[in-house]
C-alpha cells in the first residue's frame, strides 16, 4: 500500500509540474474556440483545467493615437484611485432611466458575437485571446467589425463589441473613432439618448479628469438603475488612456440580494467570452487591472 501511494505520490507531482510547463497560470479558455490552432486535445485540456483556477486577462484596446501590445502582467496591489480630485461634497445627482426595450435588442446582439469570437494566440502568445472575427454578423443595413488577429492592426477589441452591438440594435452614433476605451466614456456622458451611470467614481469634469470616489450608498443607487445590456467601463486611472490599463465590457446579468451576489458581463479581446464579478455589499470586487476599477455603465436611455 506504501509503495503505491508513494507511486501516486510520485506520478501527481509529475502531473502538475507537466501541466505548468505546457500552459503557465496566465492562460485561460472560457469556451471551445473554433481557431484550428486550439485544437491540440492535450493543450486545450490542459488550458480547460488551468482556466477554473485562474482570473481573466483583459487584452486592453488601442490608445487614441497608437496601439499597445499587453505586457502579460496585470497591476496588482493598487490602492483605491489616487486621491479625491474634487471636494466631497459632488453628488452624482439623478441618474437617467434606461431603455429596457433597447437593451433586450443589444443583448441579443451581444450574444450574436459572443458566439461568432474565436480565439487566437498568434499577437500575443502564449496567451489565448477571443479578439478573432472571421464572419461579422450583420441586421442587412450594418455589419458588424471583422478582425483577422494576424497583428494588433486588425485585432476585435473590447470596444467593437459595444460598438457592434449598439449599431446592430439600431442604435447609431458608436464608431471606430470610439476604440479607444477613453474615447468611448465621453460618448455616452455627453450624447442624447445615451446616458452614463457612475459607479466608482464620480466626475465633475471628464476631459481634464475631475472626479471623487463614490460612497457605498451611491455604488448601491447606481447597481439599483443600471441593468443587463449596459456597457461596463473599466479604467486604471479615471477619464486616461494607461497602455494595457482600460477595458469595456457588456453587462450580462445582474444577480444581487441585498446588493450581495454577482454581476457577469460579455467580453471581447479577453481570455474569457463571459466573467463574473463577485458583489459585497453593493462593491463590485475582484476588478481587472486595480481595485475599483469599474468606473460607471454607459447605457442607451
Amino acid at each position: 500500500m506504501n509503495i503505491f501511494k508513494k507511486k501516486f505520490s510520485l506520478f501527481f507531482v509529475f502531473l502538475i509540474f507537466f501541466l505548468f510547463i505546457v500552459n503557465p497560470l496566465t492562460i485561460q479558455a472560457q469556451t471551445t474556440p473554433q481557431d484550428p490552432l486550439y485544437k491540440d486535445t492535450l493543450i486545450k485540456l490542459v488550458q480547460d483545467i488551468l482556466s477554473l483556477f485562474q482570473p481573466s486577462r483583459p487584452g486592453g484596446n488601442p490608445s487614441p493615437g497608437d496601439i499597445h501590445n499587453p505586457d502579460g502582467t496585470n497591476v496588482s496591489g493598487t490602492p483605491n484611485y489616487p486621491g479625491l480630485t474634487e471636494s466631497p461634497n459632488i453628488t452624482i445627482g439623478p441618474i437617467p432611466p434606461v431603455n429596457a426595450s433597447k437593451l433586450t435588442k443589444i443583448l441579443y446582439w451581444t450574444t450574436v458575437i459572443n458566439d461568432k469570437l474565436i480565439a487566437s494566440n498568434i499577437v500575443w502568445p502564449p496567451w489565448w485571446y477571443f479578439h478573432k472575427m472571421t464572419n461579422p454578423p450583420s441586421n442587412g443595413g450594418y455589419t458588424g467589425i471583422a478582425g483577422t488577429a494576424t497583428s494588433t492592426s486588425n485585432l476585435y477589441w473590447c470596444t467593437f463589441l459595444v460598438i457592434d452591438a449598439f449599431n446592430l440594435s439600431g442604435l447609431r452614433g458608436l464608431t471606430t473613432a470610439h476604440s479607444a476605451v477613453v474615447n468611448m466614456v465621453p460618448f455616452f456622458m455627453t450624447t442624447p439618448g445615451y446616458s452614463f451611470i457612475p459607479y466608482s467614481v464620480a466626475f465633475s469634469t471628464y476631459s481634464p479628469p475631475k472626479y471623487r470616489v463614490t460612497t457605498n450608498l451611491e455604488r448601491k443607487q447606481s447597481l439599483d438603475k443600471v441593468q443587463p445590456g449596459c456597457a461596463a467601463f473599466f479604467q486604471t486611472s479615471p477619464g486616461r488612456h494607461i497602455s494595457n490599463g482600460n477595458h469595456v465590457a457588456i453587462l450580462k446579468s445582474k444577480n444581487l440580494i441585498n446588493y450581495n451576489g454577482f454581476i457577469e458581463t460579455y467580453d471581447a479581446n479577453n481570455t474569457k467570452k463571459i466573467l463574473r464579478y463577485p458583489v459585497l455589499n453593493g462593491n463590485i470586487l475582484n476588478t481587472p487591472f486595480v481595485t475599483d476599477s469599474l468606473i460607471g455603465f454607459g447605457c442607451p436611455s
